[in-house]
């Protein structure tokens, strides 16, 4: 009997902790290891999002460098960036400790072909895994019905051509354009609406956040700074896929260039409201 208590209390316990992973990449200026002001700033805001209450906490750290140079010089550079990341987040109040990996692999791991100038500046980065434990509350199972939110902005008479409808709690993966699969319900009602009223045509239209000036965040599924189009490109895909003529539906990224809140985002909110998906409605 003892045996089956000490099991039930692990259940229990192991089903109130989530185990979480988050990537930030930080770029840096050719043949510099120093992080510069927009980095630094992004870095802030990555730091910021953190749950405060974290446990095993770990930190791996990759240095990477672009293709201009020999091996012996490039893998000193990339543990030069590491290093100076390392510090960075010390100086951030992380602990040395919670640094379970620093590795540079120079040139060797390059995420694309080095063929420009844009290339290369997405291959001198140091990538930062953070993973960490966080409590999460016990929930039980309680099936709500969904609200038909985009269904009634599309339906509403008030709503006119040209107007922005944003897709609220479509999510995705960190830095990259998968969509995560909570955002299920959202992308299938706007299937819906789109199948309902076969003359509307809409244009889908990414934004990302905690960037500086119009710049575009870097998907790190693709290594290309798209990031926002490449959002906007999944739900495009999504639609064309089930059935949605393609004259109906376009798509564009504009990163950083209309946030709701300004640079720097605050908090998360803010950075919620910034990184989104809308929808232009072109003719209905």
């Amino acid at each position: 009997m003892r045996y089956i208590l000490c099991i039930l209390f692990l259940v229990t316990v192991s089903a109130a902790l989530a185990q979480k992973q988050d990537r930030f990449t930080v770029n840096f200026n050719f043949n510099k290891y120093d992080i510069t002001t927009g980095a630094a700033a992004r870095l802030d805001s990555f730091i910021k999002a953190l749950p405060q209450k974290m446990q095993g906490l770990a930190i791996e750290l990759y240095g990477h460098c672009d293709s201009v140079g020999n091996n012996d010089y490039n893998d000193q550079l990339s543990q030069k960036r590491v290093e100076t990341v390392k510090n960075y987040l010390s100086n951030k109040g992380i602990e040395s400790t919670a640094i379970a990996k620093e590795e540079g692999f120079g040139k060797r791991q390059p995420l694309n072909g080095n063929a420009s100038d844009y290339e290369r500046s997405l291959n001198r980065r140091v990538e930062i895994a953070i993973t960490y434990i966080v409590e999460k509350p016990v929930e039980i199972a309680v099936e709500k019905p969904i609200e038909k939110t985009i269904t009634k902005s599309f339906e509403d008479t008030t709503t006119k051509v040209g107007a922005v409808i944003t897709l609220k709690n479509l999510n995705f993966v960190g830095g990259m354009h998968y969509l995560l699969p909570q955002s299920a319900p959202v992308i299938r009602e706007l299937l819906e609406v789109m199948q309902q009223h076969p003359q509307l045509v809409i244009s889908i239209e990414g934004h990302v956040c905690c960037l500086p000036d119009n710049a575009d965040g870097v998907d790190l599924a693709l290594g290309t700074r798209n990031l926002s189009e490449m959002r906007a490109k999944t739900v495009y895909d999504y639609l064309l896929k089930n059935g949605i003529e393609a004259k109906r539906i376009s798509y564009k990224g504009f990163g950083h260039q209309y946030p709701i809140t300004p640079y720097p985002e605050m908090s998360e909110e803010e950075r919620i409201n910034n990184r989104r998906v809308e929808v232009r409605i072109i003719s209905k």
